[in-house]
């Protein structure tokens, strides 16, 4: 019985690895390394898939293109026990600066491809998402273009630099709500929106979490204390 799905969007072919519209897919492959050996395929689903924490985890990669991610999450939803409030979508986001992560719940597509398919196919917009900044190139016309580009070498330091402070926050993630039946956001209001974690690496690249899933002060005081150490600064 699963009670947390984590889907990576993406396109399937090798040529499309490591360019900007595939950041989801692609950082959820490397991060899920961490928790369990590899995926497998299930041509039934059009997915990849991998279980991990005793089987409460489920872990999911559509292998059709990124228009058609809603197809595969509705058979997943369908195959499953999993409420769709209880998944969560990591996928590229236009709209942020490059390396910039933010935690949302629901909402609208934005003009992505595969959110949009995801809606419209499960008919419900109240799933959880990672969204990463690939930033914009500034001209409507080249969106398609530039979303299907690698990125250039300078681009790839600030990348990968996001990659492993999304990898340290992300296994907390996990480890802290695999367990409970709701996903990610508690109903109480007074702990919404409350905590933002800022976490500055080597290069001095900086981003954004926002986490809404502590119960008591105490959890949020344990947590800064645990990820940050004595060294860093909220």
């Amino acid at each position: 019985m699963y009670n947390l799905c984590i889907i990576g969007l993406g396109n399937p072919s090798p040529k499309y690895d490591n360019s900007r519209h595939n950041i989801g897919k692609d950082w959820v492959i490397n991060v899920s390394k961490k928790f369990f050996k590899e995926f497998k395929e299930k041509s039934k689903l059009e997915a990849l898939i991998g279980e991990s924490h005793d089987n409460k985890v489920l872990w999911v990669v559509p292998t059709n293109y990124m228009n058609d991610s809603g197809k595969t999450i509705s058979k997943v939803l369908r195959s499953t026990n999993i409420e769709i409030q209880n998944c969560i979508v990591v996928h590229d986001d236009l709209d942020l600066s490059l390396g910039s992560i933010r935690l949302k719940e629901g909402g609208g597509h934005g003009g992505h491809n595969g959110l949009k398919d995801i809606i419209e196919k499960t008919g419900k917009n109240n799933f959880n998402r990672i969204r990463i900044g690939i930033s914009h190139p500034g001209i409507k016309e080249e969106v398609t273009n530039w979303v299907l580009n690698k990125f250039s070498p300078e681009e790839k330091i600030i990348i990968n630099n996001a990659y492993n402070a999304f990898e340290q926050v992300f296994e907390l993630l996990i480890e802290k709500k695999y367990q409970g039946n709701t996903f990610l956001f508690d109903s109480n209001e007074t702990l919404r929106n409350f905590l933002f974690l800022l976490a500055t690496g080597a290069s001095g690249f900086t981003f954004l979490f926002i986490f809404e899933f502590f119960n008591t002060a105490e959890e949020i005081t344990n947590t800064i204390t645990s990820f940050f150490g004595s060294n860093k600064r909220v």
